[in-house]
């Protein structure tokens, strides 16, 4: 990238809007067990302090006390300075010559496909039967079919998601991609919009209620995401989800299928997309959604799949955030992080909803 280019990346950057507030009780909670770890280390050192130890059983310090405490508050977002993303993309180039490539081929068949097998669910998704019912019904309902709403966490209430291809040419370069000029255009208009139902800190449980809803714009009665809806329109709504609903992953699935039915009573067809982590442990949360895009034969946007051959799973150092660099896929390395993978693979689902809609007949 030339020097001017990572001027205007970082310009854009630093320009860009604020996301939503985080949850004020994951806040409070985050701040209690700061407190709590710094006690326990402050007494950790005091008894090693009086009593003798052997080599083999120290005392856990203040730091291995905290990350240990903090574990489940980690969905917080992280704001690399430009020397850490000139660092990252050093160590990512070094580590991976060899720039990624998604692929929107299935390794596996519609009918071989369960909800147990979901890691090898192709990235990108068809436009599936039951979506196309939704959206049939959507437009019949005056829903906008070239429009397209963002729910969930702060994976999708960042501005750095989709939002450069709303910004004009010189925001991104496809590189090899550029037969997606066409989906651009075609969803011109949501990429950079703020949705109403994505929040940083959110979990599904936010959606069901009017606390989160922005009273600027939204009726007093109103959820985020019936507000989200009536006020953008959407025919489609890509859902991202899960990584702060680490603690029960059953709770998780049956509020997921509350979601998925409300989004489709609003006959709006909802595109459930896999998260990058396994805060969760044993990817629970992401099988619980392959298990729901059967349910309602909806489609699954396979992120995780796509970040695989990506360095550390286009995870970054907390294991919750997606590394982190601008939508030139023109360079060498480009896609070797997960925000440009995940920029490029949610173009790829877009495309695949265009060209669904597109061959439908002719009313």
């Amino acid at each position: 990238m030339s020097v001017n280019r990572t001027n205007q990346a970082r310009s854009r950057r630093s320009g860009r809007r604020p996301m939503g507030m985080p949850d004020p009780m994951m806040v409070i909670g985050a701040g209690v067990v700061v407190l709590i770890a710094v006690l326990i280390g402050i007494f950790s050192n005091n008894r090693s302090a009086q009593s003798q130890s052997s080599p083999t059983d120290e005392p856990q310090s203040a730091s291995a006390a905290l990350a240990e405490s903090t574990e489940a508050f980690r969905i917080t977002r992280i704001e690399p300075t430009a020397d850490a993303l000139a660092t990252t993309t050093r160590a990512a180039a070094s580590t991976s010559p060899a720039q990624s490539t998604p692929t929107a081929s299935a390794t596996l068949s519609n009918e071989q496909r369960t909800a147990k097998n979901w890691q090898r669910w192709p990235v990108v998704p068809q436009f599936t039967d039951g979506a196309r019912k939704i959206f049939l019904a959507g437009q019949e309902s005056g829903r906008n079919g070239q429009a397209f709403s963002k729910v969930g966490d702060c994976e999708s209430s960042a501005t750095w998601f989709l939002e450069d291809f709303d910004q004009g040419a010189e925001a991104y370069n496809l590189g090899d991609y550029t037969q997606l000029d066409s989906t651009i255009e075609f969803f011109a208009g949501s990429y950079g919009r703020t949705s109403l139902a994505a929040r940083d800190g959110a979990r599904v449980s936010t959606f069901f209620t009017s606390l989160w809803t922005d009273p600027t714009q939204c009726e007093t009665s109103e959820t985020p995401l019936e507000c989200e809806i009536r006020l953008h329109n959407p025919a489609f709504a890509i859902i991202s989800l899960g990584s702060n609903d680490i603690d029960d992953p059953d709770k998780f699935e049956q509020e997921m299928r509350k979601l998925v039915k409300t989004v489709i009573e609003l006959d709006v067809v909802p595109i459930l997309a896999t998260k990058a982590d396994d805060l969760e442990g044993g990817g629970r949360n992401n099988q619980a959604l392959a298990k729901l895009a059967l349910e309602f034969d909806i489609p699954l946007w396979n992120f995780w799949a796509a970040v695989q051959d990506v360095p550390n799973g286009g995870l970054d150092w907390d294991g919750a955030h997606l590394t982190w660099s601008d939508n030139y896929f023109d360079q060498p390395g480009g896609l070797n992080s997960g925000w440009a993978m995940r920029n490029l693979t949610a173009l790829q689902l877009l495309e695949a909803m265009r060209v669904g809609v597109q061959a439908l007949p002719t009313p």
